[in-house]
């Protein structure tokens, strides 16, 4: 369940991987045009606060999802953000149902409210649109060759400013986290000069760690194949813990090369 700090407001959901649903609700937290993305756009996910309800079987999830989302009356605008009772049929409630037909009415564009009605392409415009599909396939191709071509010649790259040192994966990751340009980057390797105040080199692709730890226990993760075999987490959450210095499933995230800790990885 997530909390809305400032206005109270909730929303209930249910998950077999309550982490991995989380990290969704972040993810489409930007593009995403529900009244809960909506508001975590609006509020920022700073200002809601996450709790687990309780754990159950997972034949019990729905059940339990439309006894909460009861309990709290969140289908309700003023109580919540869930636009359906729950469960795995997603009943909408009435308001929700009158809100959709009206919506519907006014986009219908079926039969002869659609502006193309009984009318027909000419040929030009035909061989047009033939042509643009073709061009469009043809493009998607190039740029797909054309991004595996960058994959495969990614070299990771070192940036030091005062006691901090960054590495990236590749010379376009640190152009995109500097807000500069890979060209430049690229020079002041070849130069050794300053750019952007950071000093630049490449590096082989060093040891990396990622470690977890609270107060009671430290957990050594040799790599990201790892944790995603083990159904540890998201990797864009833990890499969010480590950057902004929060706990995600109840540990704090550091990256460790050569047992070096705090060394920041984007």
């Amino acid at each position: 369940m997530f909390i809305n700090k400032i206005n109270g407001k909730v929303y209930i959901g249910k998950s077999k991987n309550i982490y991995k649903r989380y990290c969704r609700h972040l993810s489409k937290s930007n593009p995403g045009t529900t009244s809960f993305s909506v508001a975590m756009r609006k509020y920022g996910i700073n200002n809601f606060d996450f709790f687990i309800l309780e754990t159950c079987r997972i034949e019990d999830l729905d059940q339990n999802e439309v006894k909460w989302i009861s309990l709290h009356n969140s289908t309700d605008k003023r109580n919540g953000y869930n636009i359906t009772i729950g469960g795995s049929k997603y009943p909408f409630p009435e308001s929700s149902k009158q809100k959709m037909s009206e919506t519907k009415r006014c986009q219908n564009l079926f039969g002869d409210k659609n502006h193309r009605f009984k009318k027909r392409h000419s040929q030009n415009s035909l061989i047009k649109m033939s042509t643009n599909r073709k061009t469009s396939s043809q493009t998607y191709k190039i740029k797909q060759r054309n991004k595996a071509s960058i994959v495969i010649s990614k070299k990771p790259v070192i940036a030091k400013k005062e006691d901090k040192e960054f590495l990236f994966d590749s010379i376009n990751s640190a152009a995109n986290f500097v807000k500069g340009h890979r060209v430049s980057i690229r020079n002041s390797i070849k130069n050794k000069k300053l750019y952007l105040g950071y000093e630049w080199s490449y590096q082989d692709k060093p040891n990396v760690f990622i470690i977890a730890f609270n107060d009671l226990e430290k957990i050594v993760y040799s790599s990201w194949k790892e944790i995603k075999e083990k159904d540890i987490g998201s990797q864009e959450c833990i890499r969010r813990s480590i950057r902004e210095k929060t706990k995600y499933l109840g540990y704090n995230w550091q990256f460790e090369q050569d047992g070096v800790l705090n060394i920041e990885v984007i």
